[in-house]
């Protein structure tokens, strides 16, 4: 679902690049996502320039709500590579930093507009609620191995006349409490 997110946002956009990084978490690494349009992938310093730019906003935007916007100039020459219009949104869930969604494109002459920086809100946004969801469903997958343990009994279906039969989890029969009416 993730890369698929980056793909559509990358594409719907027409940016260069578009990454999305959800911080470490409890002994979770850190995962990266990454779209990169048609042709553009070739250059592997490409790659390591967008895992670059993610380590230094996925740090600079912990803690923060607000976004990096960095536009293009309207006098820039558009052969030159070194403006970088880019877009950075924090991944905030309950006031929690869980990542960075981050796009970025080529054309130096780029500026941002009202409803592609709402789309990258809303999108971040989205995802912070995925994520959140997706850990919390694990933790419940956890906690739910561990329920047989908590609660150790379990009854099963007898004959009116069987009482105090019990069902361990274990495996184990025990017959002492059993009594026939």
């Amino acid at each position: 679902m993730l890369q698929t997110t980056v793909n559509e946002v990358g594409q719907a956009l027409k940016v260069q690049h578009c990454a999305l990084r959800i911080a470490e978490s409890e002994g979770q690494n850190a995962l990266t996502y990454s779209y990169f349009r048609a042709g553009t992938r070739t250059d592997p310093a490409e790659e390591a320039e967008l895992v670059g730019d993610l380590d230094a906003y996925t740090a600079r935007l912990a803690g923060r709500n607000s976004m990096n916007i960095l536009d293009g100039r309207h006098d820039a020459d558009p052969r030159l590579t070194t403006i970088r219009p880019l877009a950075a949104v924090p991944l905030i869930y309950h006031e929690r930093f869980l990542g960075v969604l981050l796009v970025r494109s080529n054309d130096a002459t780029r500026v941002w507009q009202e409803n592609e920086v709402l789309l990258l809100r809303t999108v971040a946004d989205q995802v912070a609620v995925a994520v959140n969801h997706a850990r919390l469903f694990g933790q419940i997958q956890q906690q739910a191995l561990w329920l047989p343990l908590a609660h150790p009994t379990a009854y099963a279906l007898t004959r009116k006349e069987v009482q105090g039969y019990q069902v361990s989890p274990f495996g184990r029969q025990d017959y002492s409490k059993v009594s026939l009416k």
